[in-house]
């Protein structure tokens, strides 16, 4: 079994059920526990997503349609593997130690 194999498969399960979202944007940025909080929109509800222990962020901090998707990567500064979470037709990518996922509907 792959170290993250439990994380991607819930993040698919979430990322598929809010594939029509309309915009996301970057709601959260903190040093203490060192995370980053993302929020998927649509009508009046939202998924939050945490990424913990970001290592690598790149990209906007808001855009419209995205369509997110979540991989293991091995990430050659810390010499191990991670979570990469990316939106290419964004330009966004942002590589961490952990993936949450909190609905809110």
């Amino acid at each position: 079994m792959e170290k993250y194999d439990r994380t991607l498969k819930e993040s698919h399960t979430f990322l598929s059920r809010w594939s029509d979202s309309q915009y996301e944007r970057i709601t959260a940025v903190t040093a203490s526990h060192r995370s980053l909080q993302i929020t998927l929109f649509r009508d009046n509800q939202n998924l939050i997503i945490t990424c913990g222990y970001p290592e690598y962020l790149r990209g906007n901090f808001e855009w419209t349609n995205p369509r997110l998707e979540a991989s293991e990567v091995y990430w050659e500064p810390s010499k191990e593997t991670l979570l990469r979470f990316y939106d290419f037709n964004a330009d966004f990518e942002v590589i961490c130690h952990s993936l949450k996922f909190i609905e809110r509907v």
